[in-house]
């Protein structure tokens, strides 16, 4: 079990009505940070997802790549990227590094700027 330090970060999301918050605490064991999600249900109840903390990874991403018609859930590492292509050209997309965990694999994501106006800032 790792030795959590102090709360590196927090991070609070809405989606559809569910409230989340993403705590990242430094370790005293390791440079890594350790990584909570944790759901508010009620005022007398949360939800830790504990998947999150551990990286927990149902599939592996090299099987994905063998059935790729078939919708599967991952978890990832989100960062801003300055890699672009022509078909994503800088103007009108953001760009976004995606990391697994244990993984290899590095997937690009983009994100429409003129559908979503508010991330242009």
């Amino acid at each position: 079990m790792p030795k959590l330090g102090s709360v590196e970060e927090r991070n609070f999301i809405e989606d559809d009505e569910r409230y989340f918050v993403l705590l990242q605490f430094s370790q005293t064991d390791s440079f890594e940070p350790a990584m909570f999600s944790v759901e508010y249900r009620s005022p007398d109840k949360f939800l830790v997802d504990w998947e999150v903390s551990i990286h927990q990874q149902a599939e592996a991403i090299a099987d994905f790549q063998e059935f790729e018609e078939a919708p599967w859930t991952f978890r990832f590492l989100v960062e801003n990227s300055d890699y672009y292509s022509k078909q994503f050209p800088e103007k009108d997309w953001l760009s976004f590094r995606l990391t697994f965990q244990r993984e290899e694999y590095t997937l690009y994501g983009y994100l429409n700027r003129t559908r979503h106006p508010t991330t242009n800032g």
